[in-house]
């Protein structure tokens, strides 16, 4: 049974509830827009697949060694593997919203520091510890990036 402006009867055990058609159009334009949320988070989680493409360029920017570079990677993959566990718990406590929220957070500040590290080589930056730490968090962002793309439209 519709009635003109309702959307069709939902049956619960005890009542009839009219859901509101408009209702239905505002979760119809949020699944879109977590769709599209969604595909950006995995692009900006990405980043980690395209470390080989800029690798070189990085080691002769900074005139460090293969080994130092393949360091930054190494944290890079760590911060994303080894945080999958926290990332999916913190999903789980926090929700969608917070943890794409954080994860651009994290990911924006980690690449904030590393384009310091270069870009101000004679500072604080310019520490290898300080570098592989924000790699590491490049990574640990990204992976919750993914983990809440692959959650919310999941």
């Amino acid at each position: 049974m519709d009635v003109e402006g309702l959307g069709p009867t939902v049956r619960t055990r005890l009542t009839q509830v009219q859901r509101p058609t408009q209702n239905r159009q505002r979760s119809e334009l949020s699944l879109w827009i977590a769709l599209f949320v969604s595909i950006l988070l995995g692009l900006v989680s990405g980043t980690l697949y395209a470390f080989g493409r800029y690798e070189k360029d990085l080691k002769n920017l900074l005139g460090i060694t293969q080994l130092e570079v393949q360091r930054f990677g190494i944290f890079f993959d760590c911060g994303n593997y080894v945080g999958h566990p926290l990332t999916g718990f913190f999903y789980d406590r926090m929700g969608p919203r917070i943890s794409c929220v954080t994860a651009a957070i994290v990911v924006f500040c980690s690449y904030l520091s590393v384009h310091l590290g270069i870009n101000y080589q004679n500072t604080v930056f310019r520490f290898q510890t300080a570098m592989e730490m924000s790699f590491f968090f490049v990574g640990f962002g990204s992976g919750l990036g993914y983990i809440s793309a692959l959650g919310t439209t999941s």
